[in-house]
């Protein structure tokens, strides 16, 4: 009878600690756009949840690498900061899904800092001047 006290006990126990845990929780939004800026247009994508009202730009590392591997293959990114931020994913010029009509002579350290400081004003714009703007570099980035 002791036993199976124990194991009442135990699933009980297991099923509080299951209610309380987050799996796989879905962010409070989602939202794919383009940005344009000197003859390019850059690939963005939103996701998380504004409860601290913060967003996090995360500058991907290359230059040639993709702001998409932050979300689908290195989880760790998303799943712990999306639970908290709002996190923005951007593909920079020349990068993944970003496309555009500029020559090669425009990939310029300059010309990622230019396009930087007008994606960080375009998000203010978008998402409110109030948000706090986080920005979140790997290697390159």
């Amino acid at each position: 009878m002791k036993s199976i006290h124990n194991i009442v006990l135990l699933l009980f126990i297991g099923l509080v600690f299951q209610s309380c845990y987050k799996t796989d929780a879905e962010p409070d939004f989602t939202e794919q756009f383009y940005f344009e800026h000197d003859d390019a247009t850059m690939a963005l994508w939103a996701e998380g949840t504004w409860k601290n009202d913060c967003m996090i730009l995360l500058l991907h590392g290359g230059p040639g690498g993709v702001a998409s591997i932050y979300n689908t293959e290195i989880s760790s990114y998303e799943k712990s900061l999306e639970d908290e931020f709002a996190v923005v994913y951007w593909d920079q010029r020349g990068c993944g899904n970003s496309k555009g009509n500029f020559d090669k002579e425009d990939l310029t350290i300059q010309q990622y800092v230019d396009d930087l400081e007008a994606l960080c004003i375009f998000l203010k714009q978008k998402y409110g001047a109030d948000k706090k703007l986080v920005l979140m570099g790997h290697s390159w980035g």
